[in-house]
């Protein structure tokens, strides 16, 4: 039953994800295709535009994962969804997963379109930004960038956590604010049950 109700899921909410990333990708794209053919002011609008999208991008895949658990689940659709013959565990793993992967490919995605220009250089120049940037970390009196490379896969274990933590910590300020007396402004509360226990927690 999980799995139908994951495929469900999946079908429900990848359009507006899939519009996003092609939308990214084609700006990424449109950027190093004018890099490549000298056209320095275009591809610096196509930077731009990409830095831009792709943080609207992490904006809207919040505002949707958190809409379609509050509607599905505390809405009408509610009823009909702890209607169906399956353990409620089973439901909000239904939306978890799918959240995850949602929230997930938006972050690479974020990440890319921030340092999207890195595509369009060649090895010589990356290796120039890699020791200006060495530079600024030697006097910061932070290691050299090859530490971060080499802590990379502990770093993406650890965005994962936090990831997770971060869906985990929506969900229930979105539950919270649909019980007693958050009920009457559930989506204000909320926002700021979720932004209270995060500050407070970070």
């Amino acid at each position: 039953m999980l799995g139908k109700l994951l495929r469900l899921e999946f079908r429900a909410t990848f359009r507006p994800f899939l519009i996003l990333y092609g939308a990214i990708f084609l700006l990424m794209l449109l950027e190093l295709f004018s890099f490549h053919i000298r056209q320095m002011v275009a591809g610096a609008l196509f930077m731009l535009a990409l830095a831009l999208l792709s943080v609207v991008l992490l904006v809207l895949t919040i505002v949707l994962v958190a809409r379609r658990f509050s509607n599905n689940l505390f809405s009408g659709e509610g009823y009909l969804m702890f209607a169906l013959p399956v353990c409620p565990w089973k439901i909000l793993l239904s939306k978890f997963i799918p959240a995850l992967l949602w929230v997930s490919v938006s972050m690479i995605l974020f990440l890319l379109g921030q340092f999207s220009a890195l595509l369009a250089m060649d090895a010589q120049a990356i290796a120039e930004v890699g020791k200006v940037i060495d530079e600024a970390y030697a006097e910061l009196g932070l290691p050299p960038l090859r530490v971060f490379f080499s802590l990379m896969p502990l770093m993406t274990l650890s965005s994962f956590i936090s990831i997770v933590f971060f869906i985990a910590l929506l969900y229930f300020s979105i539950t919270l604010a649909n019980t007693g007396m958050f009920q009457r402004h559930s989506g204000v509360w909320a926002a700021l049950l979720f932004l209270g226990m995060y500050i407070g927690y970070c």
